[in-house]
Order: C-alpha cells, then structure tokens, then sequence
C-alpha cells in the first residue's frame, strides 16, 4: 500500500513540476512577443525603429569560434536597446530594453504612464508585491509609482 501512496505522490509531483516549466515557457514566450524581438533580429531592423539619438558599441564577452560580436547599446528618446551583434551578418541578439516614455508600447497596448491596473489584462496573473513576471529564461518588470507604470524593463537571456 505504502508503495503505491508513494508511485502517486512521485506522479502527482512530477506532473506539477512539469507544468511549471510548461508555463516558464509560456513566459518566456509572451514576453519575447511583447516587445516583438523577433522582429529584431538584425541591427538595421533595431536602428529602423526611430532614429537613434546614439550608438555605442564595445567589445563582448561572447566568444564563440569564427564570430565576433560587438555589445551594442542603441538609444532612442524614451527607449535604450542593448543587444550582441554579430560583426559581418549584423545578426542582432537583444538582451535587455528599457522603456521609460508613452512614445513605446508593448504588443497589447501597455505603456509608460498608464494606470498599474493596466497590467490586470496580463495573461499571467500579477500578484501585490511585485511587477516582475520571469519565465525559463526572460523578464519583464514593470516599474511602478503612485499607481502608475514609470518605466519597463526587459531582460532576454543571449546565449
């Protein structure tokens, strides 16, 4: 009997565990679509947004055989992209954005300046200490005073 209280309980776990990890995807996912990253994937596709207010480039510590790759920050008003770049191809891996003005908004609609209920229409559910939803491997936070989004910030995992 004890063994099979156990087999189930192992089942049981085993499931949760599991779908965990199917919603950490699913986060991953949502928030990669909320800022249209894929979209993205080449630097003139990031330097077509607006036109940036600046550049800079310096060296990565992505070292991969063959490739080298320049860490590239872009600034636009109200918005700052930081992405690796693929010298040569100009392949664009973004892995962290920062929204801080009502100029950009997300895929849904949110942006700077509207109300924290906003983030009610969230396919995740919010809780009441934090406005960082993180999945496997992305987040998005949304940065918050007097009941208003202030800035949003993401971070992507480049790997």
């Amino acid at each position: 009997m004890n063994n099979i209280v156990f087999i189930i309980f192992m089942l049981i776990t085993i499931h949760a565990h599991s779908q965990d990890r199917i919603d950490f995807f699913e986060y991953d996912s949502w928030i990669a679509d909320s800022f249209n990253v894929n979209s993205l994937k080449h630097e003139e596709n990031i330097i077509n947004l607006a036109k940036p207010t600046s550049i800079t480039k310096k060296s990565s510590s992505l070292n991969y055989p063959n490739k080298i790759f320049k860490t590239t920050e872009y600034e636009f008003d109200g918005l700052t992209i930081c992405a690796e770049v693929e010298q040569g191809t100009k392949k664009s891996y973004i892995f962290s954005a920062i929204i801080d003005s009502d100029k950009w908004s997300l895929s849904n609609g949110i942006k700077v300046g509207d109300p924290i209920q906003k983030l009610d229409i969230l396919p995740f559910e919010r809780d009441d200490y934090s406005n960082k939803y993180c999945g496997e491997a992305n987040c998005i936070e949304f940065h918050t005073e007097n009941g208003k989004i202030i800035k949003i910030t993401y971070m992507l995992y480049v790997g």
